[in-house]
């Protein structure tokens, strides 16, 4: 009976129920700004329309903007989360911990989410949103290959730090994004100079792959997460 009053007067929130509504809300607002831009004849259909096309009209660009800015802050809560918790189960099992620099990347990474998204408006994009979406993608790409790879390495080390779906789904994600990245790649490299049309094609395919396949892997996480719960707790 103490420890529940206890529990109610320091609060916590379950990690995994948070992850069910925003990660989808992440996931699903994309979509709404592809339906309206395209049945409003605002943009071409897919491959011809990146995200921030769909996204730079009204309504959209409000929605857009509040959804994904709101989640700025949550992704880095998870990256914060995934490596606290790469380090505690290889500290378990004892297993070499996940580079530090690798987290401090993802978390700066953060930064250029939130200025792609803050430039995304009715009135056009500035000159940082296109450097900054292309930094953020790249080091969300690496985060989530080698987190997969390293996660690879410690389930074989200790088959009890998480299931062999959750792995499997992680490692499918991740090797499905990687191809579409280097398969984009290859042919925006073979295009020539005069041939922008096709180019972009390529890079809208990369981007709509980015951003929901790695969406879809930062999902995943709630597998392991069932038990996580975000607390405020008296500073000792």
């Amino acid at each position: 009976m103490l420890n529940q009053i206890k529990n109610a007067i320091i609060g916590k929130l379950n990690l995994d129920k948070i992850m069910w509504i925003m990660v989808p809300a992440m996931i699903l607002t994309p979509f709404y700004t592809y339906y309206m831009g395209v049945s409003k004849k605002e943009v071409p259909p897919y491959p011809h329309a990146t995200v921030t096309d769909t996204a730079t009209h009204y309504p959209q660009d409000i929605v857009f903007r509040y959804v994904m800015l709101i989640n700025s802050s949550f992704l880095a809560l998870i990256f914060f989360v995934v490596f606290r918790w790469l380090e505690f189960q290889a500290f378990r099992v004892k297993y070499p911990p996940p580079l530090k620099y690798q987290f401090y990347l993802a978390e700066a990474s953060i930064l250029c989410y939130a200025i792609t998204i803050g430039t995304i408006d009715g009135k056009g994009i500035g000159k940082l949103h296109g450097p900054c979406a292309v930094i953020f993608f790249i080091i969300w790409l690496v985060t989530v290959l080698n987190m997969t790879v390293y996660m690879t390495k410690l389930r074989n080390w200790d088959s009890s730090v998480m299931s062999k779906l959750s792995l499997r789904l992680k490692q499918i994600l991740g090797f499905y994004i990687t191809g579409v990245w280097a398969y984009c790649l290859y042919y925006i490299s073979q295009e020539s100079s005069g041939s922008a049309n096709k180019q972009d094609i390529y890079i809208v395919i990369v981007e709509w792959n980015s951003v929901i396949i790695n969406l879809f892997w930062v999902l995943t996480l709630v597998m392991e997460w069932k038990s996580f719960n975000i607390c405020l707790v008296k500073k000792k």
